[in-house]
């Protein structure tokens, strides 16, 4: 190999790595804690330190609709479901909820479910199995306990779904069950 007249060295080219957003980092670093926390509780019970750990409970009182603790009230009434032998289709979805005051930026609500975790927010997830969008009104028929207010949005064209149409049909009965959360919360109200 004859090297090429003016170049001493082979030429290194570096790709420059995407830095994660504080969004993304803080995510993640939730993620890893709920997985760690896990983990340790099955290696106590492993070494027969301790029992397995009671479910979480579900807060008291009265929340905001769609706010952060309405979230920690939905995730607590979900794992206290899933402790008690209730099971749910492993997916990863964000919810963009258009409020009722047109000019106002939309609200987000997400949901990872899998056997060792689940994790309800007020942030998007990022790489979600699939997004819906619906408006304020329908997402509060159905926290009421309005099981057909997703179909009827959907065919009215209220509410609009992206994503894996595999996951999407899997979900669709079941999904009710993750945005009522009367089902799941009591003892608490939700102020609308």
């Amino acid at each position: 190999m004859t090297p090429i007249q003016g170049i001493s060295a082979p030429v290194q080219f570096t790709a420059r790595r995407r830095q994660p957003t504080l969004a993304q980092l803080e995510r993640r670093v939730e993620r890893l804690e709920t997985e760690l926390t896990s983990v340790k509780a099955d290696i106590a019970v492993l070494r027969g330190k301790e029992t397995p750990p009671a479910p979480p409970s579900t807060p008291s009182g009265t929340v905001k609709f769609l706010s952060p603790e309405w979230a920690a009230a939905v995730e607590a009434g979900l794992k206290n479901a899933q402790s008690q032998g209730r099971t749910f289709l492993p997916s990863q979805f964000n919810i963009i909820v258009i409020p009722k005051d047109k000019t106002a930026l939309p609200l987000h609500v997400s949901y990872q479910l899998d056997s060792n975790n689940i994790r309800v927010s007020t942030k998007p997830i990022d790489d979600p199995e699939m997004t819906v969008t619906m408006d304020y009104a329908t997402l509060q028929a159905v926290s009421e306990g309005n099981a057909q207010a997703i179909m009827q949005a959907f065919m009215s064209g209220k509410m609009k779904v992206q994503g894996d149409m595999t996951k999407i049909m899997a979900l669709q009965q079941a999904s009710v069950n993750f945005i009522q959360p009367t089902n799941y919360m009591d003892g608490v109200k939700v102020e609308y």
